[in-house]
């Protein structure tokens, strides 16, 4: 799904396409992937990929990406079902590769085919067992919301909850999704309801046990190839909803191997000072709520490897739980944690990264100092944010620090959301989930500090 060779056991690398029609074929040994040669396309010509296994057998769970030359991710198929045939049109002229990666115990064949601009593509994906428009990403939750009422789009509201609701949601993802958009309704477009064919919609919400929902996640933890998970935190301003949405979109454009989870404290809902402060106070009160579900998981038979992302004010509630896991439970650890645009104060921050830090394996803190929202924190706190980029950016020994001020989500609102809104970090957050450290990572340049180095995005040549 990215650029990224260290993540592959064997790589395959084809010849270019010359001509309408033309064929590469790229042997997928189990268990490796495999990456053509750049592919000079026009711009809106198709690129088809078909997927074959050996003598008739069931087709290899093999999983396509589509790169330009600079290693961004542009597009991918369907993580959740098992697909014989992918489409792509190259959005401009330039150059374009393949990857494909082979997580199943068999061999198989990946087939690029070209078709000139204004070529019919199929009807949609071809799957075995998925006849719908689009495909859906189950997003087990935990939340200390209160429950208001039985839609999904109305479940749980924004006040506290006197204990942990436990269960799970069916979230769609249209096939037509763009890699990093969380795609919704639109008045522009005269849409006024939610539609699973087009939006991120969420389908269901079942609340369930708490021994139940340890069992489900150990049942598809079990299931995964690396036999991890992933924990999303949301920010400030954010229903239940679309923080499963976006647990959703993430878990998708990740194309993570193992459960998706999200955490959902009760945030207001709403952007105004007195909806701040309230998300403010929430926030705290959800620290030990968070600490509990973590160390369910940890603690669990065979515990997953467990990744977190955490957003925005979300931040302060990791901060909390991972601090209290360090100092209760020191020998249990999270694999690689993602502190993006964290609106914590950065002083209090730097004194408090080494705690924090003690509870993971990897901790890398996303900053950027074209961040509209957490400018608007600073103005209501007095003191600069820990996600703030710039000169002032936090650097402390025993995290990584990027700096991604060059993200352009200029159009997505107030430059806060570039973590899941931009396919440059979405790579990035791929590649560190896998492994990877900064200096094996794409797009990403050493800046020696006089507070120490840290990393920093590279605009992409274009």
């Amino acid at each position: 799904m990215v650029a990224l060779v260290a993540l592959v056991a064997l790589v395959g690398v084809a010849r270019p396409l010359a001509q309408n029609g033309a064929v590469v074929r790229l042997a997928a040994p189990a268990g490796a992937s495999v990456k053509s040669a750049l592919l000079p396309l026009s711009a809106g010509e198709l690129l088809q990929v078909t997927v074959e296994a050996p003598g008739g057998a069931a087709p290899p769970n093999i999983s396509v990406f589509v790169h330009d030359e600079d290693g961004e991710l542009l597009d991918r198929d369907d993580p959740e079902s098992v697909q014989t045939m992918y489409s792509w049109r190259a959005p401009g002229t330039g150059r374009y590769y393949v990857l494909a990666r082979n997580s199943g115990a068999g061999a198989g064949t990946v087939i690029v085919t070209r078709r000139e601009p204004g070529s019919p593509g199929p009807p949609g994906p071809q799957t075995r067992g998925q006849t719908s428009n689009y495909a859906t990403v189950r997003v087990f939750f935990a939340t200390d919301r209160s429950r208001v009422g039985s839609t999904p789009a109305r479940f749980f509201g924004t006040e506290p909850a006197a204990a942990i609701t436990y269960g799970h949601s069916d979230v769609s993802v249209p096939r037509d999704h763009r890699l990093g958009e969380l795609e919704g309704p639109s008045i522009f477009r005269l849409e006024f309801r939610s539609d699973p064919e087009k939006h991120v919609t969420v389908l269901r919400v079942e609340p369930s046990p708490r021994e139940s929902f340890a069992s489900a996640v150990r049942t598809r933890v079990a299931a995964s190839t690396r036999k991890e998970a992933l924990l999303f935190v949301h920010g400030f301003n954010v229903s239940f909803e679309d923080a499963v949405r976006r647990a959703a979109q993430l878990a998708y454009d990740l194309a993570f191997d193992g459960p998706a989870l999200v955490f959902s404290w009760p945030s207001q809902e709403g952007a105004l000072v007195t909806d701040y402060r309230r998300d403010e106070r929430n926030a705290e009160l959800s620290v030990d709520n968070l600490r509990r579900v973590m160390m369910d998981l940890l603690d669990a038979p065979d515990p997953p490897t467990l990744h977190v992302i955490a957003h925005s004010m979300g931040n302060r509630v990791l901060a909390g739980a991972l601090q209290q896991i360090a100092a209760s439970t020191p020998a249990r650890k999270v694999r690689r944690v993602a502190m993006i645009a964290p609106d914590i104060d950065a002083e209090l921050f730097r004194r408090a990264a080494g705690r924090i830090a003690a509870a993971t394996e990897r901790l890398t803190l996303y900053a950027s100092s074209a961040d509209a929202a957490l400018r608007l924190s600073q103005t209501f706190a007095g003191y600069p944010r820990a996600g703030q980029g710039g000169a002032g950016i936090v650097v402390v020994p025993g995290m990584d620090t990027i700096d991604a001020s060059s993200v352009d989500t200029s159009l997505t609102g107030l430059y806060h959301s570039y973590y899941a809104d931009n396919s440059t970090v979405l790579s990035d957050l791929f590649a560190y989930f896998r492994g990877q450290n900064p200096d094996a990572r794409f797009g990403l340049a050493p800046i020696k500090a006089q507070q120490g180095m840290y990393w920093l995005f590279r605009p992409a040549a274009r």
